[in-house]
């Protein structure tokens, strides 16, 4: 089923982000025009959301809770005046881990794949 609504319109519910799905699946109900479609729309988020978590939501409430507390956990933030500083560290950590673990200087693919995803993490949350 294609989306009908928000941010994600017109992408079909398998394709959706896990937290977008999670937001979903906590909704008590769906508002719309067709009460058909709506109807249809929150019955294949709750497969989706089985078929991905392994869990429907007459599952264990503890279960429920804790996933839902995982989805609006807050996330790290940099204050606004730290952030210049904050995006020089990462660059030189980047920088100095770079060096040890490229190929081309003796390190492996794998360490610097791994160095490269947790700078592009860092990055992120540098820049939330």
């Amino acid at each position: 089923m294609v989306m009908p609504f928000g941010k994600h319109a017109g992408v079909d519910v398998c394709d959706l982000p896990d937290a977008y799905l999670w937001w979903l699946f906590l909704q008590p109900k769906f508002y719309g025009a067709d009460p058909l479609e709506l109807e249809a729309l929150r019955v294949a988020v709750e497969a989706e959301h089985a078929h991905r978590f392994g869990w429907r939501r007459d599952d264990d409430d503890e279960r429920a809770r804790r996933a839902r507390a995982s989805v609006y956990a807050p996330r790290p933030r940099v204050p606004a005046e730290l952030r210049p500083v904050a995006e020089r560290i990462v660059a030189a950590g980047y920088r100095a881990l770079a060096l040890e673990a490229h190929p081309d200087r003796g390190g492996d693919t794998s360490t610097m794949q791994a160095v490269n995803a947790a700078v592009a993490a860092l990055r992120a949350v540098v820049a939330a």
